[in-house]
């Protein structure tokens, strides 16, 4: 079930469609709703990633909620071997302080072996 006031899977899909891209712009390969994977979806925006079969070229795709009957929708280049499922996944997660990085970093400078990686975590 969609979160109250989110677009419709099946209707966000032909709203987009109408408007994506219909031909690969790397391979020239025709593109159709099947190629199109919802990454995030609520009342205001919709993401999506476009990815092309013949050649593995993908967008993303922003869209804002429709207003007055209009779609305006922004497309992104994006290269990546991440999925669409990978993306929702973790697009809710907290944000990585500096810090960590730096701790993380820090603690693999002692790292010689596999058994040493495997005490730190």
């Amino acid at each position: 079930m969609q979160p109250q006031g989110s677009f419709n899977p099946q209707n966000l899909i032909q709203h987009i469609s109408s408007i994506m891209p219909h031909y690969c712009d790397k391979c020239g390969a025709k593109h159709d709703n099947k190629d199109l994977e919802i990454v995030f979806n609520s009342n205001s925006k919709a993401v999506c990633k476009l990815s092309c079969p013949n050649c593995g070229n993908s967008y993303m795709i922003h869209v804002n909620s429709p207003a007055e009957g209009m779609v305006a929708a922004k497309r992104a280049e994006y290269k990546s071997e991440i999925t669409a499922k990978e993306i929702s996944k973790f697009s809710n997660t907290r944000e990585i302080d500096s810090n960590e990085v730096i701790d993380v970093f820090n603690s693999l400078k002692s790292v010689s072996s596999i058994d040493d990686f495997n005490n730190l975590f």
